[in-house]
């Protein structure tokens, strides 16, 4: 049982994510670069579907 059954309709895939959120030309800010490194997952999958003019802040 879900202790959080609100949170988990908002779950998503990381592919998901990038495609409904990452847009060309954005702006975007990645945090979280100390031990599990997740945000080179989404880095990479940014990379992968070819998001092209994003500004790193």
């Amino acid at each position: 049982m879900n202790r959080y059954p609100e949170i988990a309709d908002r779950l998503m895939g990381l592919d998901e994510a990038v495609t409904r959120f990452v847009k060309d030309g954005c702006q975007l800010a990645i945090g979280g670069f100390t031990i599990t490194r997740n945000p080179m997952a989404v880095a990479y999958e940014i990379i992968r579907q070819g998001v092209k003019d994003i500004h790193l802040v």
